[in-house]
């Protein structure tokens, strides 16, 4: 019955509310410039497609003909995918925090038709309930003050304006960037580790990946006894808990509890890159085969479910099916025996399958009642256990299954590549997507931000550059591919281009948002653009000792330093940067026979850069290529695989011997 402006979008959370009764449109200045003309306040919606409690908010709003009429009477309505636009996002955010004290979505806010904000808020039910306004008093309310107390709405939209978009540049720092700056983040760590459940803080609890990602770090430098606790116990229980998919694989978004036990359904893209990492690392350094498992499972989930057919992985799965949360993830002892018969008593004691269930009246599958450590569980996890997760797996999908958000975003993208360059058997998949996402910048030397099919929006995101430029060069290295370090190469002068500030740090977008350009330098859900920035810029310094990339990312670590060392965990992502300034990182190049580049070496990547090439790779460099310092003249030695370590530019002599170069890489506390 109804069509709006956003059935032209390409982003499924958009073309979701394509058929309200709301005449919505999409962000731009169109919209703005009707507000204008016609002097409406603008009603400002952002959500994003696995969001509970935007459905719900659609469901019992936007879907609403008496909430619709006084929407389209008397506002401009605007929708907006958070995921699209994260620098929107971001910007009005600020706003709700300081308005509010808190954040979440949807974000609900109202603006002048020069897009400052006036009032704003989460969800708001239909009518008043759960101590929150009904949504139709709000309007009400709102479109009283816009006739009554224009004025005063407008004075106090300018002051909360020019509040949300004072300069965010951290205070000057007298230090200098020290080691006691890693000491010091792993003590915060440890003010806020759960030594009951693993994990920082209490519920919700989130997996934290870049925190647990910096305290591997630290151990494999140092030995340290209780960084390398936090990071097991912490992994250990969330692979047991119900945050991660124990029939279907991969992770959650976050736990509703403490114990990890009860997840907030939905699955997003760049949680399963992130954690993918963690796994895959500590799995090697503390040899852990469950770890392992986990990782491996968590891959064989993404690229099973979430692999686009025309390249790329989608970026989200909703936590509702059947419109009601999690009821595709949940089971009874009955439903397990109906698939699993005689052996269904075994399983469900194994995963905490009871008729009383764990979350209203049904199980989610979990380990977390064992008294052993899982690692032991997975030496009894033989293949039968195996096959009835895949049998179970199996009847699973033939319920109703959470809707995918079929977009595919530039940077999430970029993180999967990071990820999965370690897990896929074959780098096909990995290089298509790498394919995808640079392509349009080697031709028209811009990114697209998300693709929907065909659909496709252009915006200029730090975060997609930085992202696809550390997943490139991460191709690279595990390719020897010349296209991925080129396009990393590039992307890395493009951030400087587009987005320095001037200061060492870079703002999030090449557009403004209400007439200033936004700055996020936090690594929250997800790494920062800044951060990501740093790690790009110092991993192409040590592959081509290019001196410009070091200065820049001394520049960045400099002006964020005071801020790094009143709470480093925030910038766990950045220290990264800062320890490869403080520790220069080895290069291990591995050159093998053309056509005969195999998997055999699992060799440690923490401080140093692994790079694997074939024997013609150096041969093929044009005269002053950056990396012609490092790689030139690498070739084999007896015709089989060879290995050069190199330190500060300077290799040591080509070996054969494996055992001998992992004897070199290890740690003095490993000897």
């Amino acid at each position: 019955m109804h069509t709006n402006a956003l059935i032209h979008e390409a982003s499924p959370y958009l073309l979701q509310h394509a058929h309200n009764p709301v005449d919505w449109l999409p962000w731009g200045d169109k919209a703005f410039e009707k507000a204008r003309i016609e002097n409406k306040p603008v009603f400002l919606s952002i959500g994003y497609a696995a969001c509970h409690w935007c459905h719900v908010m659609a469901h019992e709003s936007f879907e609403n003909d008496e909430i619709a009429a006084l929407l389209n009477e008397h506002f401009i309505s605007i929708k907006v995918d958070r995921e699209e636009r994260p620098d929107i996002d971001h910007h009005y955010m600020q706003a709700l925090q300081r308005m509010t004290g808190s954040g979440g979505w949807p974000l609900s806010i109202f603006l002048t038709p020069d897009r400052k904000p006036f009032y704003a808020g989460t969800y708001w039910p239909l009518e008043a309930r759960y101590g929150r306004p009904g949504f139709v008093d709000v309007l009400r309310g709102v479109m009283d003050a816009w006739k009554t107390e224009h004025e005063s709405v407008a004075v106090s939209a300018v002051a909360l304006h020019d509040a949300i978009h004072a300069v965010v540049t951290p205070p000057p720092s007298q230090g200098k960037l020290t080691p006691e700056l890693f000491d010091k983040a792993v003590r915060e760590s440890k003010r806020t580790f759960d030594s009951d459940y693993g994990g920082f803080s209490r519920a919700p609890k989130f997996p934290h990946a870049m925190e647990l990602a910096m305290l591997l770090r630290y151990f494999a430098r140092t030995g340290d006894g209780s960084a390398k606790h936090m990071v097991e116990f912490t992994l250990d229980n969330m692979a047991r808990g119900g945050i991660f998919d124990q029939i279907g694989g991969g992770f959650h978004r976050y736990s509703t509890d403490e114990k990890w036990l009860v997840p907030h359904f939905e699955k997003m893209l760049y949680d399963n890159a992130l954690l993918l990492n963690v796994y895959a690392d500590a799995a090697h350094l503390l040899s852990r085969r469950d770890f392992e498992l986990v990782a491996s499972r968590t891959y064989a989930w993404v690229s099973d479910v979430m692999w686009l057919s025309e390249g790329g992985f989608a970026s989200s799965l909703d936590a509702d099916s059947d419109g009601k949360e999690g009821t595709y993830y949940l089971w009874t002892p009955d439903e397990v025996a109906d698939v699993l018969g005689d052996a269904a008593d075994i399983y469900c004691q194994q995963f905490d399958i009871t008729s009383s269930g764990n979350f209203e009246g049904k199980s989610i599958p979990n380990q977390l009642a064992a008294k052993v450590r899982l690692d032991n569980l997975v030496q009894t996890e033989d293949e039968w256990t195996m096959r009835a997760h895949e049998l179970l797996r199996q009847r699973r999908s033939l319920r109703t299954p959470p809707a995918r958000d079929d977009k595919a975003l530039c940077d999430w993208n970029g993180l999967m590549i990071s990820s999965a360059v370690r897990q896929a058997k074959s780098l096909e998949t990995v290089s298509a997507t790498a394919h995808r996402f640079l392509t349009p910048f080697e031709r028209d030397g811009e990114l697209v931000h998300s693709f929907l099919g065909e659909r496709e929006l252009r915006v200029q995101l730090l975060l997609d550059y930085a992202a696809l430029g550390n997943g490139l060069l991460d191709l690279f290295c595990a390719t020897g591919e010349l296209r991925w370090f080129d396009g990393a190469y590039r992307l890395a002068d493009e951030i400087e281009r587009r987005f320095a500030k001037g200061d060492g740090l870079y703002y999030m977008s090449e557009e403004s948002v209400a007439g200033v350009r936004p700055l996020d330098i936090y690594d929250s859900a997800l790494p920062s653009g800044n951060s990501l920035s740093g790690n790009l810029f110092i991993k192409l310094f040590y592959l081509t000792g290019e001196e410009r990339f070091r200065e820049r990312a001394e520049r960045q670590i400099n002006a964020q330093l005071s801020y790094l060392e009143q709470m480093p965990t925030v910038f766990s992502q950045a220290l990264l940067t800062a320890e490869w300034l403080m520790f220069p990182p080895e290069q291990v190049v591995v050159v093998y026979p053309r056509g005969k580049h195999t998997d055999f070496l699992s060799l440690p990547t923490h401080n140093r850069q692994v790079i694997h090439v074939f024997d013609d790779f150096g041969a093929r460099l044009a005269e002053g290529h950056p990396l012609a310092g490092l790689l030139a003249g690498k070739t084999l030695a007896n015709g089989v695989p060879t290995i050069y370590l190199c330190h500060n530019f300077v290799c040591e002599s080509p070996t054969n011997d494996v055992s001998a170069v992992l004897k070199k890489m290890s740690r003095p506390w490993q000897n």
